[in-house]
């Protein structure tokens, strides 16, 4: 998680000029949920350029086969649960974006791409080699599973919610709302979001003043946590 606070500290600080104006709250929030969303995306963009260089093939998983930075990047939003079975089905999580993996119990189910597939495939289908069908937000899994069905998926960002309350016309930061929220992102990627908010309102930093300016901040909201 990134502290939305900070984010809506600095961009009002770097933005607020006479050619942008004072950008809402509202705005802000809007620019950094869409930052996040595009951040998020571009990371299988990254993936797929990592398994190309090291020309390896096919791959299991998509946590697999890719640097470090990446993999923990991605690993942030992985989520594994046990999902109950009911008509040969499992229903999906809503907050799920990707499928990553899907084991009955330590069997790797194979997802096929049609239905015509899936059906050909039933034939060498066994428990050990078990096979799945997306359908909407169901995966039919055949044979029939005789254990738990573990599902690991990569879920959605949650929406960032910078809460506040209005004193005098002024907008005062107040996470006490019920919808407050945090940025659901990883931290390494806190400076290319604050880089990428502030070109969409027409700003241009260079990385190295972003990371001094963001890290001084964050410096003086610390201290002021302490102090009170």
């Amino acid at each position: 998680m990134v502290s939305i606070n900070l984010i809506h500290r600095l961009v009002k600080q770097w933005s607020n000029t006479d050619s942008i104006g004072n950008a809402k709250p509202e705005t802000i929030d809007g620019l950094v949920n869409a930052s996040v969303d595009e951040l998020y995306e571009e990371m299988f963009f990254d993936v797929n350029r990592s398994i190309n260089r090291q020309n390896r093939g096919l791959v299991n998983t998509m946590t697999e086969n890719t640097t470090e930075k990446i993999r923990e990047r991605i690993q942030y939003y992985v989520n594994s649960e046990s999902i109950p079975l009911v008509n040969n089905s499992i229903e999906l999580p809503r907050n799920l974006r990707y499928i990553d993996v899907i084991y009955v119990g330590s069997n790797e189910v194979e997802l096929c791409k049609n239905r015509r597939s899936y059906q050909l495939t039933k034939e060498d289908a066994n428990q050990t080699y078990p096979i799945g069908l997306r359908s909407s937000n169901k995966i039919e899994v055949f044979p029939e599973p005789q254990s738990t069905i573990e599902l690991s998926y990569l879920r959605e960002p949650k929406l960032a919610k910078w809460t506040y309350r209005e004193l005098n016309e002024a907008a005062l930061f107040d996470p006490s709302k019920n919808d407050f929220s945090d940025i659901d992102i990883h931290a390494s990627q806190k400076y290319e979001l604050i880089i990428r908010i502030l070109k969409k309102l027409g700003v241009n930093l260079k990385d190295k003043d972003i990371t001094v300016i963001t890290q001084n901040e964050e410096q003086k909201m610390f201290n002021k946590e302490i102090a009170n």
